[in-house]
This record gives C-alpha cells, sequence and structure tokens, in this order.
C-alpha cells in the first residue's frame, strides 16, 4: 500500500486505505481475522498492527497455572491450550475500539454497500463442511450465514483452531464451528471462485500472502501436538499455493498471480509471537529487500496500478477490471430464481435460521408443496443451494434465448440408457413433443422403451429442464445398473442408431471396467461425424486402479464428466483428479428430476447426474450459434452470425473442450468446474450476442 499511494501521490491523487482500494479480502484464520480488520471494519494498516498485536498478547495466554494438574493435562495433550473467553472478549474489545464500532461490538458482518468484500472461512465441527462467512450478498451465495452473523462471530469462528481453542458454537440452533485453518489454511482457491461468482467477467489479480517457513520445535510450552499441526498448516499453505501456481499458470505469465511469503526465520517463533516482535520485523524486513522479492512486489504494484487504470478495484488475492455491479440488481435477479422453485417460500423462511433440515422434515416440505422431495441425509441449505445453481442456468437460458427464432434447427441429443417413463405427468404436451424418437435394443421385435428402473426418465428429466429446445432420441440399451457384455453390444447398436438420426450429442450415463471393443469403435465413427459424446467418469471415487470408466475413459473422443456440490466441490465418490485430461466436473449432487412412476420426483447425486448437465450446456452454446439475429433489440442491433467453419468447430471435440475450458473455474487438484453463466455473464441481457459470438469464435479460431 504504501509503494501505491507513493505512485497515487506522484499521480496527483489521495491516497487511499487498503478498504478503499481493494475488492476482496479473505483469510482463515488469524489471516481471517486481519482481513476482517482491514477491509469490514476499515482500520488502516498501522491500526490492524496495533489492534493484533494486542490481541495476541490477549488471547495467547494459558487457561490455567501450572499448578493446577488439569491444566498440565490439556496443555501436554494440546487440548484447548489458550482460553477462548480472553480470544471472544479481546476481539470484542478491539471492534468497539474500531471507528465502525463507535463502542458497539454487536455490529454484524453484513456490510453489502461496501467497496471492499471480506470473507473468512470455518468448518463445521458435525461433518466437516466449510462454513463461508461474507460480508457481502451475491447471487450463488449461501444466505445461512450472512443475516445474522456478528464481526464478533466471524472472527470467533474462522480462528477457533481445534488444538489451540474451543469450538465456538453460533446461530439460535448452536451450530459449532472450528477454524478451517487444516482444511483451508490457504484458502487461495476458494477466495478465487468468490471473486469469480461475483464478477463472472472480470480479469483476477491475485495477491496471496503466507504466514511463512515450515515451523521448527519452538513452540511455547514446546508441544508436540501443537507443532505437529502448525507444520500441516502451514505446508498445506505451501501446497496449495504450488497447486493454484500449477492450475494457473497463465495468470502467472500475464503477472496477475503474486504470492509473498517469508522463506526463512519464522520456523522457530511460535504463537506466543507478541514477544517476538523484533524477530519478526527483522526476518520480514530481510525477506523484502531481497531482489528476487522487490521485484516481484514492483511488478505486483504494477499490475495493480495498471488494472486500477483501466477502471477496475484491486484485492488482496483477487483484482478485477470493471467497475462494481449493483446488488439490489443481483438481489432481484436471486429474487427471481428463488420464485421459480415450488418449495422457495419455506426454504427462504429457513435459511436465516442456520436449520439442519432432516428427512422428516423434508418429507413434510413435501406434503404440505404436494410434491415428492426424496433426499438422502442432507441439509435444506444444500438441496436449495443445487436448485439454485440450475435455477441460475435456467434463467440465463431463458434470457439468451427469449428471441430465439422458433424455425431454426433443433439440437438432437440421444440419451442412451435405461429407457424413459413417458407417461410421467413431468413430461406434458410440451416435453412429448421434445421426445423425437425411442428404440429399444433389449428386444428389438417389441421396441418397449418404458424405463422400469428410472435412471434414464431421471437423465432426460435433466436434459429437458436445461435444454428445453433440444429434440431428445431415447435409445434403451440397458435395464438396470449391472453391466455385461451383451449390454456392450447392444450400447453400440445405440451409438450407431444415433449417428443414423443424425444427432449433435450422446450422452452416456454409464460404464464399464474395461474398453469394449464394439463401443469404441461405434465411437469412433461417431467422432468422424462430430457428434459430440459425453459420459460419466463413475462413482468409486478412488477405491479402483483405474477409477475412470469406459467410455469415459477414451479422452480424445469422450467428454469424462466428473461431479461436485453446488459450491464446486468434488463429490467424495468422483474418482481422483486425472493427469493429462482435460478433467471437466459439474453439479452432480442433490438434482432433481422425474423418476419411474410411482417415485414422482427423486433427488439423484453422482456423476450419472452431472453427465447430462454437461451435455445440456453444450446444447446450449450449439443452440445459441444456431440462431439468427433477427429478433435482436435495437440497442444490440443484428449480430452477425458466427462463420460457418467455425460453427462446425463447435460441434467437434476439441472445440466444444475449448468452449468448456473457459467456462471451467480451475479447482484444488486440476479440476475445471464448469460454471455457463462464465461464457453468458452473470445477468445474460448485459451481454450482447454479438460479443458472446466473438468470444466463441476466438476460442475456436485457430482450432
Amino acid at each position: 500500500m504504501r509503494s501505491i499511494n507513493t505512485q497515487r501521490k506522484a499521480d496527483g491523487k489521495e491516497p487511499q486505505e487498503p478498504w478503499q482500494y481493494f475488492d476482496l479480502m479473505g483469510g482463515t484464520s488469524t489471516g481471517g481475522i486481519i482481513a476482517i480488520m482491514l477491509g469490514r471494519l476499515r482500520m488502516t494498516i498501522s491500526e490492524c498492527i496495533e489492534a493484533y498485536m494486542e490481541l495476541s498478547k490477549a488471547i495467547f495466554t494459558p487457561k490455567r497455572s501450572w499448578s493446577s494438574p488439569i491444566r498440565g493435562v490439556e496443555y501436554l495433550n494440546g487440548d484447548g491450550k489458550f482460553d477462548s473467553l480472553f480470544l471472544e472478549k479481546e476481539i470484542k474489545n478491539q471492534i468497539r475500539k474500531s471507528k465502525l464500532g463507535e463502542g458497539d461490538d454487536q455490529i454484524l458482518l453484513q456490510d453489502p454497500g461496501s467497496p471492499c468484500k471480506v470473507c473468512v472461512f470455518a468448518l463445521r465441527e458435525s461433518n466437516s463442511k466449510l462454513a463461508i462467512f461474507r460480508s457481502y450478498d451475491y447471487l450463488y451465495a449461501g444466505q445461512t450465514l450472512f443475516w445474522a452473523c456478528k464481526v464478533w462471530e466471524a472472527c470467533r469462528a474462522t480462528s477457533a483452531a481445534p488444538t489451540f481453542f474451543d469450538p465456538v458454537q453460533l446461530g439460535p440452533f448452536k451450530q459449532s464451528f472450528i477454524d478451517g485453518g487444516l482444511g483451508y489454511s490457504n484458502p487461495i482457491f476458494k477466495v478465487y471462485d468468490e471473486a469469480q461468482n461475483i464478477w463472472p467477467d472480470r480479469t483476477i489479480v491475485a495477491t496471496s500472502v503466507g504466514t511463512g517457513e515450515v515451523p521448527g520445535t519452538a513452540f511455547g510450552g514446546n508441544l508436540k501436538r501443537i507443532a505437529e499441526s502448525i507444520t500441516k498448516i502451514v505446508t498445506g499453505c505451501d501446497v496449495v499455493a504450488d497447486n493454484f501456481y500449477n492450475a494457473n499458470k497463465d495468470m502467472v505469465a500475464e503477472k496477475r498471480y503474486f504470492r509473498l511469503n517469508v522463506t526463512h526465520g519464522l520456523g522457530n517463533i511460535g504463537l506466543e509471537e507478541h514477544k517476538h516482535i523484533p524477530e519478526i520485523v527483522a526476518h520480514t524486513e530481510r525477506y523484502l529487500i531481497r531482489a528476487e522479492t522487490q521485484t516481484k512486489v514492483r511488478k505486483c504494484v504494477d499490475a495493480l496500478m495498471r488494472e486500477r487504470i483501466d477502471n477496475g478495484n484491486s484485492i488482496p488475492l483477487l483484482r478485477g477490471l470493471q467497475t462494481h455491479e449493483s446488488t439490489d440488481s443481483v438481489n432481484d435477479l436471486q429474487r427471481r430464481f428463488l420464485a421459480l422453485k415450488p418449495e422457495a417460500s419455506i426454504v427462504q423462511q429457513l435459511r436465516g435460521t442456520g436449520a439442519n433440515i432432516r428427512r422428516k422434515e423434508l418429507r413434510e416440505a413435501a406434503r404440505q408443496k404436494d410434491e415428492s422431495i426424496l433426499a438422502e441425509e442432507a441439509s435444506l441449505y444444500d438441496i436449495t443451494a443445487s436448485d439454485e445453481w440450475l435455477n441460475a442456468v435456467k434463467s440465463i437460458r431463458d434470457e439468451c434465448f427469449k428471441r430465439s427464432n422458433s424455425n431454426r434447427d433443433r439440437i438432437k441429443i440421444a440419451i442412451l440408457d435405461t429407457g424413459i417413463c413417458q407417461p410421467h405427468p413431468f413430461f406434458d404436451e410440451i416435453r412429448q413433443d421434445r421426445i423425437a424418437a425411442c428404440k429399444s435394443f433389449l428386444d428389438e421385435t417389441k421396441q418397449d422403451t418404458y424405463d422400469t428402473h428410472g435412471h434414464g426418465t431421471h437423465i432426460a428429466g435433466i436434459i429437458m429442464q436445461l435444454a428445453p429446445n433440444a429434440d431428445l432420441y431415447i435409445g434403451r440399451v440397458v435395464e438396470g445398473d449391472e453391466m455385461s457384455l451383451s449390454d456392450a453390444d447392444r450400447i453400440s447398436k445405440g451409438i450407431i442408431w444415433a449417428i443414423s438420426q443424425n444427432v449433435d450429442i450422446i450422452s452416456l450415463s454409464l460404464g464399464f471396467n474395461s474398453p469394449q471393443d464394439q463401443i469404441t469403435e461405434a465411437i469412433k465413427e461417431a467422432n468422424n461425424r462430430d457428434i459430440l459424446i459425453f459420459a460419466s467418469a463413475s462413482n468409486h471415487g478412488a477405491n479402483k486402479i483405474n477409477p475412470i470408466s469406459f467410455p469415459a475413459r477414451d479422452q480424445n473422443r469422450v467428454f469424462c464428466i466428473h461431479a461436485t456440490d453446488a459450491f464446486g466441490v468434488n463429490l467424495t465418490s468422483s474418482p481422483p483428479l486425472q493427469p493429462d485430461r482435460a478433467n471437466f466436473t459439474v453439479i452432480g449432487d442433490g438434482i432433481k428430476s422425474a423418476w419411474t412412476l410411482p417415485a414422482g420426483m427423486k433427488r439423484k447425486s453422482g456423476t450419472s447426474f452431472s453427465t447430462p448437465i454437461a451435455a445440456a450446456i453444450a446444447a446450449l452454446v450449439l443452440e445459441y450459434v444456431n440462431q439468427s439475429s433477427e429478433g435482436c433489440s435495437s440497442a444490440e442491433g443484428r449480430a452477425p452470425a458466427i462463420q460457418d467453419r467455425n460453427r462446425k468447430k463447435l460441434h467437434r471435440h476439441e472445440g466444444m473442450a475449448a468452449v468448456f475450458t473457459k467456462m471451467g473455474t480451475p479447482r484444488a487438484g486440476g479440476f475445471r468446474y464448469l460454471r455457463p453463466w462464465v461464457l453468458w455473464g452473470e445477468r445474460a441481457p448485459r451481454f450482447s450476442r454479438e460479443r458472446v459470438l466473438r468470444n466463441l469464435e476466438e476460442l475456436v479460431e485457430n482450432i
């Protein structure tokens, strides 16, 4: 900030504080507290340093004296070594002293009108799931921890490291939270995701500030467990930093990612760091005066100042090019999405309570709304998040395609699965019209395509929800979950039939442990005809030697689709990252769709149900470029159609892979998490057709 303000002064501008200059600050544990001090409480850097040192001195105080035998046991075990009450008391004290607190230690974390957004991370003690405490709201943000959370509660939750402090219980239902350090000690991926979710069309500059090298053994009290815990945390920070670097080499090359971390000298400074201020300062200054560090800092400042000139605001960890979006308009869009959900009123009433709604409550909600909501032991919050993710795509689709020419060629999608339950009320007259053809390969003499299982019906329902203008070609090639060699023959025949129907896309939510020659040959033929093929990765997690099923394993011809929850976290049943692969992943958790009668509607999770979502996204891309420019608004003008040669490239595997790579947010481990709004924008109307088409042309031009 000193370098930035020096340059601002030279340019005749007033100096700024971090909260005025940066768009988003994020952190975990003490890093989270510092982010709140600088971003939410709007402290100056000097005020933050002073407050943090007072906080450090007060909170890193042993619970009991050595004269207590209980204290001695806790000390040796490293169980809640420091007093949580001191921590809470001092946090509140610093809030009261801040200029925003003005003597009040109960101010809320939410501050949606602030130019600087803040997010901190913790874990839910009950299930180790990530909890994000935000000062802001946006379309895809969960609300449970937003409406009533106080600043001191967020600080307490993010710093409740179980080895050092007791867990904290927050909210009316006393949810228990612990520090996210062991799981998200370096939250760069998560903060990066937050920035991309808030500003999907902005260029990001990320500055990550580390905590120093891996510690040695000179901790206060010489506690082995504490030493081991901190070593894991700091080592984890470095590993995550390396992963982010490797996953975002384009950012490094474009000077949009910077990592600052004192690499020597801080390893032997323990938690009672207020006693070692001279050492910390000395080692930090030694690091900063190194030629390599000075060069990195100079490049970082140059990048931040350069983007600032381009009308953007920067953020420690993240940086964008365009001006802030209207919070009100985003909230309006969110309310519009919620209005699309049948159970929206129940969800909206319960979200702010932090309630974890179990199966009994879900069934009661389903009874009240006269619909079947079948879910495993999942929270209503998670179900809502999945619905909102899908509703976001539907809303963007409606905005992007509402001007479409009804006479344009429809996209054709073949679903090769267990058939379809056409009598289901979900398939109303309009949807029945979208079922172009059905064929059974189980008993070709009877041609019975009725789905006795439910799997194929669910998949057809997913695609109809997201790509309602597509024509479906249903091939019944299997009866249930078990696969056999005879199924391989039927699947290959199904692919050949799909080719004969001139389909654009084939969806295969099935797989074998080993390649099947007849399917391979059929896939080759489909690939030669520029048909896009999507297949589920498998639901065996890392249990198998080769966790990717066939045909998803055919990476040069088939899109292998993994599965995440609504926040981009890979499901445990989804296979781990595979080297030298695209590793595309998309939501596949709690997906609601039709199921064979009398089940009604079901929620299902796994790669079988993320695969049709990816296929539907591809169909939307192809449909979009098929639209004529007729009917465009006068402000938009007549957008020229995409060149025919580039339109054809989008039907090829490598062409759609380029589009998916554009949509795919890099995640921990190297997965590409598909987010369609990256292409069309979070609020589609502000993206002109011409701009989207130009982006698509640029993606495939050199293929």
